[in-house]
This record gives structure tokens, sequence and C-alpha cells, in this order.
């Protein structure tokens, strides 16, 4: 969240400055995003993981030439 103010609080993962002027955003994290991404492979992109192998490539490079073939404009979803 935003606020006026830094927050310092040992069990808060950060607060960092803001691009506005006189804002912080207190940030708490969760280093998860590679357990989703796992999910998410297993998940729906199985058939693809082989696919891959056979080919002599990544499911990882796949996600990533997914993920570079795609707008800011098209989708509003913001994940971070």
């Amino acid at each position: 969240y935003v606020t006026d103010h830094p927050v310092i609080d040992k069990d808060l993962f950060m607060t960092s400055i803001y691009p506005i002027e006189g804002k912080w955003l207190i940030t708490e994290a969760s280093p998860t995003s590679a357990s989703n991404l796992e999910w998410f492979i297993n998940n729906f992109m199985e058939s693809d993981r082989k696919t891959s192998a056979e080919q002599g490539s990544s499911v990882y490079d796949l996600c990533n030439k997914l993920v570079s073939s795609t707008t800011p404009d098209e989708s509003h979803l913001l994940f971070f």
C-alpha cells in the first residue's frame, strides 16, 4: 500500500520510495514466483514441456517467448 510516511518494522519486507513525492510504498512479499510458474507449467503446459524437450528446447524458453510477445495494453492484469 502507499502511505505518506515510511514504515519501519523488522517484520515488514520493505518500505521503498514511491514515484510521487512524499509517498512511500509498503511491500510485503512471498518468495512464491518460481513455485507459481512451476504450478502453471505442470497444470497447463505439460504437453508443451514434452514438445520443447523433444525439440531440444526448454518450456521456460517457450514461456519467455509467450511473455515477450504480449504487449502491456493486451491485459489489465498486474502481478507483482
